[in-house]
């Protein structure tokens, strides 16, 4: 399975430079904005969107054929897209929370460290469902038919919810931020395990 991540992440190096230019960008924002939680966010969001690019590079080399003479299960492989994702979420939420201190401290404005653990721990969560959805459907569809899919989805959650306008329930109004935050996770790490094992019984079953 390292194998399989390693191979991911030669393909990737040729992003590399084009994420070091967003850093900055996003760093620049992060001075001039003053929101140091959209920027820490748009970071998280450039890394977690990585590994599914991973997915459009196999398909077009046709690493899938190739992979199946290998002395390896289908599983691992799958196995090998989740740590790479978890890994790179991991990695930009860090970036993002990193940035916002840094240019807090250059600004005098330090940011409040239970903020920031607060945002941190949402925006993993929020990647973690992303890519609990996105996966499958990928194994599923492909990755084209995918990303179309998850928009229409998107669209349609925010659409409801718009129309809807609903209050928030008092019990969610008093809960601890902190106690939502290891609610958010758990449940996100949840669905990340069953996420694995459904596109691990997908890849299983494909006639490659």
């Amino acid at each position: 399975m390292t194998g399989f991540i390693l191979k991911d992440l030669l393909t990737l190096r040729r992003y590399m430079k084009l994420i070091a230019l967003a850093i900055v960008v996003f760093a620049a924002m992060t001075w001039y904005l003053d929101n140091a939680a959209v920027v820490t966010a748009m970071i998280a969001v450039q890394f977690a969107m990585l590994p599914v690019t991973t997915f459009s590079y196999d398909h077009l080399a046709k690493w899938e054929l190739f992979a199946q003479t290998l002395p390896v299960s289908r599983r691992e492989i799958v196995a090998s897209k989740y740590v790479l994702s978890i890994a790179f979420i991991a990695l930009g939420t860090i970036i993002g929370i990193g940035l916002a201190l840094v240019v807090g401290l250059l600004k005098d404005e330090p940011a409040d460290p239970r903020d920031l653990a607060l945002m941190g721990g949402f925006i993993v969560a929020a990647s973690l469902f992303f890519h609990s959805v996105m996966i499958p459907l990928i194994y599923k569809f492909g990755v084209e038919k995918s990303r179309f899919m998850l928009l229409a989805v998107a669209g349609a959650a925010a659409l409801i919810a718009a129309l809807m306008n609903l209050p928030a329930p008092d019990w969610l109004m008093k809960a601890s931020p902190f106690a939502m935050l290891g609610a958010a996770l758990a449940g996100a790490a949840a669905l990340m395990a069953v996420s694995f094992f459904i596109s691990g019984a997908i890849y299983e079953a494909r006639d490659l």
